[in-house]
């Protein structure tokens, strides 16, 4: 592991299919992917899209994360939203395609969806995995928050800009009638969850996410959230490209 605290960069955005941008690229240090879920979200091209069977879900998977590896740095991570369902499966081909899990965040989303046969859904995975489980970059100084040492016990060991968060994440899900509710985005991500994944590759970072749209492969970066924490993250001289 280690540190980066200088940048100078470039900003641009790409939309397209992710497999014809990929296999074009090289130098990636984070990349943030949010695949489809197939569970028959209409993401554009109709809920059908979205309900594809289990080897064809899991083919197109490995397709993707095959060409994601190739353009990672050799300090690089990948983070990856992950459906319930599909956790194992992912787990095991994010192995196979030679990255190490450096952790498992549980996203609490607070504002859950309640159900009738099980507990509320009220959180979600995030797999954090490195190219080099050795060499990869986690600039802790930009994560930090504040600590109960601080806040709450005033405690004058405590360190004076916060700890480092845990790996659960308790933020908000953005709901219909919330202020950051982009329309169209139907599995949007909350802009808290996505800068501080942005924050802990430092500056410097070359920042891909995928957001889904049209079907598979689809990404709609330029209108999601991922594209709108690129273009505070460039202004903050951290950010290269977002696709």
């Amino acid at each position: 592991m280690r540190l980066l605290s200088q940048a100078t960069c470039k900003s641009e955005i790409l939309t397209g299919d992710c497999l014809e941008y990929l296999p074009a690229l090289n130098g990636v240090r984070l990349l943030f992917a949010d695949p489809p879920n197939n569970i028959g979200i209409n993401y554009g091209a109709g809920s059908r899209a979205d309900k594809l069977p289990l080897a064809e879900y899991l083919a197109w998977f490995g397709q993707w994360i095959q060409a994601a590896v190739r353009t990672l740095t050799d300090d690089g991570s990948l983070w990856l939203m992950v459906p319930p369902d599909y956790a194992e499966h992912f787990a095991w081909m994010l192995n196979r395609a030679g990255l190490t899990r450096v952790d498992w965040i549980i996203w609490h989303e607070t504002f859950g969806q309640h159900r009738t046969k099980r507990f509320s859904k009220t959180s979600r995975f995030i797999f954090w995995y490195a190219k080099d489980a050795r060499n990869y970059v986690f600039n802790r100084d930009d994560l930090r928050v504040p600590s109960d040492r601080q806040l709450k016990y005033r405690d004058k060991r405590a360190h004076p800009a916060g700890k480092v968060p845990g790996n659960v994440w308790t933020i908000p899900r953005v709901c219909g009638k919330h202020a950051e509710r982009i329309p169209g985005v139907p599995t949007q991500l909350p802009l808290a969850l996505l800068r501080r994944a942005r924050a802990q590759a430092g500056r410097a970072a070359q920042v891909w996410g995928q957001k889904r749209q049209h079907g598979y492969a689809r990404d709609a970066g330029a209108r999601g959230t991922t594209a709108a924490v690129r273009v505070d993250a460039a202004e903050d001289g951290r950010v290269d490209r977002s696709c």
